[in-house]
């Protein structure tokens, strides 16, 4: 078979082309499209960083403990918990960090004849920045209603509690008091016993008055005890700070 000049049926030869030149040498590749910030858990988008992705929602605790905190004194001493808040924590109306403890003071199987004999345990929460949320020895007057009591008749000496702080506004937290229970405790066993009726009516629901934080800085979140004998042991058995914010 002849070829004419043409490739067409020249199935024994082949046309080689000319090579053109060499281009430019292209960026090199990155293999960090994401990079994640653990300290404060933020991803960079591509290898310059130039767009960011926020993640700490997804992280809600704080803080907790399980180490027991005890205070004899019938003032308030130091802080059994002093929680920092960061700033912009609640960048949101709605937002809140939320409080969950526990306490227990020393039980006396005595009966205690009135109230007003009677021992009390009380806690104070209050922030870094001066207000106090809730003073149980003060609180409308000093009515038992979330103090602790230490005879046996009254059966509450243990109680376990979880306050929400609402942001209602870019310097105020609302608190409330979502759950309450007060009922007799064993502070050796670490354990509240449910199942014992207490004598005294409780809240379980509580909005308290608002505070004031300026909650684009940093604040404590703090609790104290105190034991109204001067003798007596009450101890703060937990705590766990958590935040519930929304998605930036």
């Amino acid at each position: 078979m002849s070829c004419t000049g043409c490739n067409d049926g020249c199935f024994d030869e082949s046309v080689q082309l000319a090579q053109g030149p060499i281009g430019a040498t292209g960026p090199a590749g990155s293999t960090e499209l994401l990079t994640l910030t653990t300290a404060t858990d933020v991803v960079a988008i591509g290898p310059t960083g130039s767009s960011t992705i926020d993640l700490t929602y997804l992280r809600p605790l704080i803080s907790a403990s399980v180490a027991e905190q005890t205070q004899t004194s019938s003032s308030y001493g130091a802080y059994h918990i002093d929680v920092e808040i960061p700033a912009n924590t609640l960048v949101n109306d709605g937002e809140f960090v939320r409080l969950n403890f526990a306490i227990i003071g020393d039980y006396d199987f005595a009966y205690a004849g009135d109230l007003a004999s009677a021992n009390k345990y009380d806690y104070k929460i209050s922030l870094s920045t001066g207000a106090t949320v809730l003073d149980t020895s003060t609180y409308l007057g000093g009515v038992s209603f979330f103090r602790l009591l230490k005879e046996g008749d009254f059966n509450r000496n243990g109680c376990q509690m979880t306050i929400d702080f609402i942001r209602t506004g870019a310097t105020q937290l609302t608190p409330v008091i979502r759950n309450a229970n007060f009922f007799r405790g064993d502070r050796a066993l670490r354990m509240i016993q449910t199942s014992i009726i207490s004598k005294s009516i409780t809240p379980t629901f509580v909005v308290l008055s608002p505070v004031t934080a300026t909650l684009s800085g940093a604040f404590n979140l703090r609790l104290q005890t105190k034991s109204t004998d001067n003798t007596s042991t009450v101890g703060v058995q937990f705590h766990e700070v958590s935040k519930f914010i929304k998605p930036q």
